[in-house]
């Protein structure tokens, strides 16, 4: 298997981080570790793609998107073939609306 996280999911992981530290006042270290975490929990699945559960709200898109819960985040992701697809780094605070795009 092998992992793509696309530009969409990683502008989501980024901004999500950028508004940790101007809004919320998150160091940058700890910035860096959130980071760092997210990264290597989303890499496991390369060992177990179906590790995250089924993602219901996004079941219209016909793609059989899975979640994994990372801390406060949602990693959203498909597998296709032997291709795992990030699309998206949701933080679960925000309105579930937004995720649909």
């Amino acid at each position: 298997m092998k992992l793509i996280i696309t530009s969409q999911a990683s502008r989501s992981l980024e901004q999500s981080l950028f508004f940790y530290k101007k809004h919320l006042g998150y160091s940058l270290k700890h910035v860096v570790s959130l980071r760092k975490n997210i990264i290597a929990h989303t890499k496991l699945l390369v060992q177990n793609p179906k590790l995250g559960q089924v993602e219901e709200s996004l079941a219209y898109l016909n793609q059989d998107h899975r979640r994994l819960i990372v801390g406060k985040f949602k990693v959203i992701y498909f597998i296709d073939e032997d291709k795992i697809y990030v699309t998206i780094f949701f933080d679960t605070r925000r309105n579930p609306s937004e995720m649909k795009g």
